[in-house]
C-alpha cells in the first residue's frame, strides 16, 4: 500500500461528563476554574496548511470552503481548530443545513457558513488558555467568527452557562482543561482534558426501510416519509419526528437508496428495552465522508496490521508509546489509522492494553489474547 503521512492533527474529541463519576474521578475544579464553550451543531472543521479538514480527516467537499480555507491562510488564519455552521447556530435544522452545504459541490452556497474558531492549532504543546489567548489575537475576517468562551469555577457556574446555551439553542457546552496541550483523539472520562455536556444524546443508526405517513381518511396516499424505521446497538426502532416537509418528501422519493444508510438522530436516553427514547431526525451521513472498513463501529480508534491478522489499539494509548519503525499506510475517513511495521514487544503491548481497560473491561484482553497468546 502507498505510505500516507497525516495533512493535520486528529481532532480532540470530548468525553461525556455526565458520565463523570465524583467519588472515582475527583473534584473537576479542585485545580482551578475549566473553560466553557458552546457545543455547536455543524461541521468540525480544521483550516491547516490552507485546506479545511472534517473532523473524519478528509478535505470538506465543498470547493467554496476549500476556497475559504486558502484565503485564511493567506489572512494569518491557519491552523485553527472550529466548527462550520450555516446561519443561527441554535436554529432546529442547522445541521441539516450545514451538511447540506458542506457536501456540495457547489461553491456560492458556501458563502452561507460561518467558522465559529475555538481552538489554535498551531502549536499543540501549549495548554489550552495559551492556544485560546493566541487565537483572540489572530487577524478578524469575515468568514470566522470566535467562540464565546468563560471561565466556570463551580458546577452551579457551568450548569448556568449550560442553560444560557441551551436557552439559545446550542445542544449544550463543551468543557476544558485550561492547563492541558491538544490532545488528538478522544479524552478521558476522568481527565479530559475536553467535555461535553447535553441533556440530548445523538448518535447514528443505520436504516432498515422507509415507512410511508399513512393517508387521512378518504384521501389519496400523501407519498410522503412517516418515519424510518432503523437499528441501534442491536435493537430496532423508528424515528418519525425531527423532519421537515421538504424532508419527508425527499426521502419518500430516495427511499430505495436509504436502506443501509446511516443516519444521525437525537434521543434522551434509552428504554428499558434499550430502544432510543424520543427519537428525532437530525440528517443523513454522506457515504463519501464514511469510513472505508468497519472499524469505528468495532469500537476501535486505531488498526494495526500485523502479517495476515490485526490488533486494534486505542489512539490515545498510541500516541504515548514507542512506535519507531512503524508507518502509516492508509486513513480511513473516520479519522482511524492503519499503521504495518514490526511485532511490537510484549512489555509495550501490555501498557496499552492496561492503557485501553480504563474504558473498556475486558477489551484488550480479547484482542491480544489471540494475538499476543497473553496468559
Amino acid at each position: 500500500m502507498t505510505t500516507l503521512t497525516a495533512p493535520c492533527p486528529a481532532p480532540m474529541e470530548a468525553a461525556d461528563w455526565n458520565r463523570r463519576d465524583p467519588d472515582a474521578h475527583g473534584d473537576p475544579f479542585a485545580l482551578g476554574p475549566v473553560v466553557v464553550q458552546p457545543k455547536y451543531n455543524g461541521w468540525r472543521c480544521r483550516i491547516f496548511d490552507g485546506v479545511a479538514y472534517a473532523k473524519s480527516g478528509r478535505p470538506i467537499p465543498n470547493p467554496g470552503v476549500q476556497s475559504a480555507a486558502r484565503v485564511l491562510m493567506a489572512a494569518g488564519l491557519d491552523r485553527i481548530d472550529g466548527e462550520l455552521v450555516a446561519g443561527m447556530p441554535g436554529a432546529g435544522d442547522v445541521y441539516e443545513r450545514t451538511t447540506g452545504i458542506c457536501q456540495s459541490a457547489d461553491a456560492t452556497t458556501a458563502w452561507e457558513l460561518k467558522l465559529y474558531a475555538f481552538d489554535d492549532i498551531a502549536d499543540l504543546s501549549l495548554p489550552f488558555a495559551d492556544r485560546l489567548s493566541r487565537l483572540e489575537q489572530r487577524p478578524r475576517h469575515d468568514f470566522v467568527k470566535l467562540s464565546p468562551s468563560w471561565l466556570c469555577n463551580d458546577e452551579a457556574a457551568l450548569m448556568a452557562r449550560e442553560q444560557e446555551c441551551f436557552n439559545l439553542g446550542h445542544e449544550g457546552v463543551v468543557i476544558r482543561d485550561p492547563a492541558a496541550p491538544y490532545l488528538a483523539g478522544r479524552s478521558s472520562i476522568a481527565d479530559g482534558p475536553l467535555w461535553k455536556l447535553k441533556r440530548f444524546d445523538d448518535a447514528e443508526a443505520e436504516i432498515l426501510t422507509a415507512v410511508e405517513m399513512p393517508p387521512r381518511a378518504g384521501k389519496p396516499s400523501p407519498q410522503k416519509l412517516g418515519a424510518l424505521r432503523c437499528t441501534y446497538d442491536g435493537e430496532a426502532f423508528s424515528i418519525g419526528a425531527g423532519f421537515s416537509a421538504k424532508d419527508r418528501r425527499e426521502l419518500w422519493d430516495m427511499r430505495g437508496e436509504l436502506p443501509g444508510r446511516l443516519v444521525k438522530f437525537r434521543f434522551q436516553g434509552l428504554t428499558a428495552a434499550g430502544k432510543p427514547r424520543h427519537a428525532s431526525y437530525l440528517g443523513l451521513r454522506d457515504p463519501a465522508d464514511m469510513a472505508a472498513t468497519n472499524l469505528d463501529q468495532q469500537g476501535a480508534d486505531m488498526i494495526i496490521e500485523i502479517d495476515d491478522g490485526a490488533v486494534l489499539i486505542d489512539h490515545y494509548s498510541l500516541v504515548r508509546a514507542s512506535c519507531g519503525g512503524w508507518s502509516v499506510i492508509a486513513t480511513t475517513t473516520a479519522g482511524d489509522i492503519a499503521l504495518k511495521g514490526p511485532l511490537p514487544d510484549k512489555r509495550t503491548a501490555r501498557q496499552w492494553a492496561e492503557a485501553r481497560r480504563v474504558q473498556k473491561p475486558g477489551y484488550v484482553e480479547r484482542i491480544y489474547a489471540a494475538f499476543f497468546n497473553f496468559d
